[in-house]
């Protein structure tokens, strides 16, 4: 497993995060800053229609990144993107080829399997396989304690 080294919210249009960016280092940093997404979303009223983009950037100990972006919401709106560690798993999982897999089927109730194939059909299998190996390589999230 390839462990994270860094976790960077590099720039967020919610003014609970206005001093960007926010840097958490190797120990506890999918908890970390998972913790600084949560407490800035529970701070945004529900009904709030849109959401605050917010860029983020994972390194891991071989050079490796991810780039991507949160949409923040109020914390309990069902879209709430404060776990980024779920949503690279979930991106992974779709452009990998897998959502439509009894496992993950679930999380994609609304797509029909003609759809998803029709999407998965314009991604190169080289692509896919490159999404399956990064699930299966690269820490996302914190790592189990050892027993």
């Amino acid at each position: 497993m390839i462990k994270t080294t860094k976790i960077e919210i590099l720039w967020s249009e919610d003014p609970a995060l206005g001093n960007a960016p926010y840097i958490f280092e190797r120990e506890k940093c999918w908890e970390k800053v998972r913790n600084l997404l949560v407490i800035a979303c529970a701070r945004i009223p529900l009904e709030l229609l849109g959401y605050y983009k917010t860029d983020f950037r994972v390194t891991w100990e071989d050079g490796e990144t991810y780039e991507g972006r949160a949409d923040l919401k109020n914390i309990d709106h069902k879209d709430n993107s404060a776990d980024i560690a779920r949503q690279i798993r979930r991106n992974c999982i779709f452009y990998g080829g897998l959502a439509m897999t009894p496992e993950h089927r679930n999380t994609w109730y609304w797509m029909s399997e003609e759809s998803y194939s029709e999407i998965i059909g314009h991604i190169a299998q080289s692509q896919r396989d490159a999404c399956i190996k990064f699930l299966n390589d690269y820490q996302i999230g914190e790592l189990a304690p050892a027993a």
